[in-house]
């Protein structure tokens, strides 16, 4: 790793909240996940405070300006106030309204789909492949209708995948394809970053996640004639933001609302955070994949467990390691073995479908109601070191034997 490498190896190493006005909760577990807050975004975080200017301003449109560099110039960059945020924008830019459908996968987060919601539309939940969890152009395919508008794939754990030949099955029919890559930031495909070939894809700044911050998101976007558009319908509508305006020379021009918007953009003190993610990105993708490596190595041939197939043309920024074993009676039992050995574990994700507000949804999900019941996700982040991880391998081995 470079001089620059992720610092913490253990939980302890992990810089702690030197205020204690506000007391947070004390955990004697190795947690599922927890933010690592480097040296550079904390001094970047402290000058937005004393700058006295913290909406969207100058470090935002740096931000947007290094993913850009990320992709060679490939994308277009917003930076959003979160994912979900992003996830919106892109469906509003590619039309979709009351009475179109919205094809997303059922394993997935609530995020995913709750812009086609906001936006009046239908949410259709198609299937998913049963090694790599995400949509396929076969699944989509049987879920396609008339008033499909637009289709949501989204990158489950981290891995890239190929969504070309669902862009290819919908070309020329007027439906778009926004992808999903919250867990996917910094994955990269035969040497592409992932999303670089979509007409939209929405990455995250959740605190959850490996590129981290207090909260945000990135919306790539291809046609750069779009920019101001975009810009606008991210900021309320108004033809210049409060930074734009500040910055005139002269009389400050007075607000011009040239579209119904919304406020989705980041504002620069969650920028500053994420400005310093990014920079470490490499470090934070190094780190992670060497965890990774080291659960698969010790879990690689514990019966009956299951992995996510890894391919040679990957290169993968990892934000869950997901396992999967025989059934969900099984699942509960390890869930609860996992809890009294001090080790953090959830589920991602329980289906969609099966959630309240969208049991009434078209698809028919057979594999996804299979799998979503076998999976527990175990702790990946910059805290755990590798002598936890082979803790957490022996308890998961020793319960399953």
């Amino acid at each position: 790793m470079s001089q620059h490498a992720v610092k913490p190896t253990t939980p302890s190493q992990v810089p702690e909240p030197r205020a204690n006005r506000w007391p947070r909760p004390t955990f004697d577990q190795t947690l599922i996940s927890r933010p690592w807050l480097n040296p550079e975004a904390l001094d970047y975080a402290r000058e937005v405070l004393e700058s006295g200017w913290w909406g969207a301003g100058p470090v935002t449109l740096d931000l947007q300006k290094l993913m850009e560099q990320h992709y060679r110039q490939e994308q277009n960059a917003l930076a959003t106030n979160s994912c979900t945020s992003a996830l919106h924008l892109a469906l509003i830019c590619a039309g979709v309204g009351p009475g179109d459908e919205v094809i997303v996968p059922s394993l997935t987060y609530v995020s995913t789909a709750i812009g086609a919601i906001y936006c009046g539309a239908e949410v259709v939940f198609a299937d998913v492949d049963p090694d790599r969890l995400v949509l396929t152009a076969e699944t989509v395919e049987r879920v396609l209708s008339p008033r499909t508008k637009a289709i949501m794939p989204m990158h489950y754990a981290g891995p890239a995948n190929d969504f070309g030949p669902i862009r290819e099955l919908v070309a020329g029919r007027g439906i778009t394809v926004v992808e999903d890559a919250a867990h996917a930031f910094g994955s990269k495909l035969d040497g592409r970053m992932v999303g670089s070939d979509a007409e939209f894809c929405c990455l995250s700044f959740a605190p959850t996640k490996q590129i981290a911050s207090s909260s945000g998101g990135i919306l790539l976007y291809k046609d750069a004639a779009r920019r101001d558009e975009i810009n606008q319908r991210a900021f309320l509508g108004l033809a210049v933001d409060t930074y734009g305006r500040t910055m005139a020379k002269g009389v400050s021009p007075v607000a011009h609302v040239a579209r119904i918007g919304h406020k989705y953009k980041i504002d620069d003190l969650a920028a500053a955070v994420a400005y310093g993610s990014v920079e470490k990105m490499a470090d934070t993708v190094a780190y992670r994949a060497k965890l990774v490596d080291r659960y698969y190595e010790r879990l690689a041939n514990v019966s009956g467990l299951q992995l996510l197939p890894r391919a040679a043309n990957q290169e993968t920024s990892w934000y869950i390691m997901t396992i999967r074993v025989a059934d969900e009676a099984i699942r509960d039992r390890l869930r609860a073995h996992l809890a009294d050995q001090k080790i953090g574990n959830t589920v991602h994700y329980p289906s969609l479908k099966e959630q309240p507000a969208f049991q009434a949804c078209r698809g028919e999900i057979p594999v996804t109601t299979r799998e979503s019941r076998r999976l527990i996700s175990l702790p990946l982040h910059e805290g755990v070191p590798l002598h936890e991880v082979d803790r957490i391998c022996d308890v998961v081995a020793t319960f399953l034997r």
